[in-house]
């Protein structure tokens, strides 16, 4: 049996407290994926798993807690450990984040949804996250923390070795997220 027809099953009281503990037990995953299991291939580029807990919360909790999960986890990661100025942009990029993915990837008990659209959902949901969030508005807010005077050189010369980073971790997240919906049906 699996964990949405084991929440379905319960009253509405529990379900909201077992829905709260996965919560914040993945909120504590993505804290230590995004704190603790970095990778530095260059200073400038930060290479984090914290996409696991956000899509564990995406598909298995629905868009709320994916969001709560990546904005309570960035918010947390830069106040208990930080790598710098906090960045109030960043910790929006992850709310983001969490929402898109959990408005496309998770689906709701009852509602039948065509496999084939759930493909199309999960590459669409991480490729429009990697391009717009991770590359865009991520750069810009490093570009804004980082070279304030000169956003747009700044943003020109670290957009191709982040946009690598993007490309690889792609190959990574998509057949995970599709792990995760496959073991989630």
């Amino acid at each position: 049996m699996d964990l949405r027809r084991k929440l379905d099953g319960l009253r509405p009281w529990p379900r909201r407290l077992v829905v709260m503990a996965l919560t914040a037990m993945l909120t504590a995953l993505y804290f230590v994926c995004d704190r603790l299991l970095v990778i530095y291939p260059v200073p400038s580029v930060k290479v984090t798993f914290a996409f696991l807990a956000i899509l564990a919360a995406a598909v298995w909790l629905g868009p709320v807690s994916a969001a709560l999960v990546g904005g309570l986890g960035d918010l947390l990661g830069s106040l208990l450990m930080p790598a710098g100025t906090p960045m109030p942009l960043l910790t929006v990029s992850a709310v983001l984040e969490g929402l898109i993915l959990g408005c496309l990837l998770f689906e709701r008990p009852g509602v039948h949804r065509r496999t084939s659209h759930r493909w199309l959902r999960l590459v669409g949901g991480t490729v429009g996250v990697a391009i717009l969030l991770h590359l865009l508005l991520n750069t810009f807010a490093l570009a804004l923390l980082f070279s304030p005077g000169a956003t747009l050189p700044y943003m020109a010369a670290a957009l191709p070795l982040r946009a690598a980073k993007e490309a690889v971790l792609l190959a990574v997240e998509i057949p995970v997220g599709a792990a995760l919906m496959a073991s989630h049906k």
